[in-house]
Formats: C-alpha cells, structure tokens, sequence
C-alpha cells in the first residue's frame, strides 16, 4: 500500500511538472508584442530621466501587466522624467529605438 502511495506521489510530481512547463509555453505565445510595430501607441513608463540626446530605458506593459524593456529617446525638445508616463509613437528601424513623447492626461 505504501508503494503505491509514493508511486502515485512521483507521478503526480513529474506530471505536474510537465503542466507547467507546456503551460508556460502557451502563456509565450499569447505575448501581443510579436514585432517593434506592436509597442507603438502604447503608454509606457521612463526607467530614467531621457531626452532626445539621451536614450533610456522604459517600461510597456503588457494586457497581463508584464513589463517589456525597450530603448527610447524623446521627440525634439522633450525631456522624460525618470518614472513618468510617456507615449511610444514610432519605431526607428535603423537606430533600433523607439521614440516617446510626454503623456499627458
């Protein structure tokens, strides 16, 4: 009778291991941003203070509130306080960052 218990306890902990595991990769896979063109129009939040000289880092939250980290620098004359919202609205291909302006209310 033990044997039995500690044989359904092993499978109990492999399968559920492997739940997890194929869970994980369905939840990869419903992430919305698939390419740089997805994060444009979304508010973001600054990880430090940018300017458009300056390139930082900011924060875009996912429908799940998952942060994605990407590069950034302000549009002409603007300046982004570490930890203020902002707007991503363009993507530069060849610099590979974003551009964001001050989102206001």
């Amino acid at each position: 009778m033990l044997g039995k218990a500690v044989f359904l306890a092993i499978i109990f902990l492999v399968t559920s291991g492997f739940f997890q595991l194929f869970y994980s990769a369905i939840k990869a896979d419903d992430n919305e941003f698939k390419d740089s063109q997805d994060v444009v129009g979304k508010k973001c939040s600054a990880v430090m203070d940018i300017t458009e000289e300056q390139v930082g880092y900011v924060e875009v939250k996912s429908r799940d509130g998952v942060p994605l980290k990407i590069i950034a620098k302000a549009t002409s004359g603007n300046y982004i306080d570490k930890n203020a919202e902002a707007l991503v609205i363009f993507y530069e291909d060849e610099k590979g960052t974003y551009l964001i302006e001050p989102f206001n209310h």
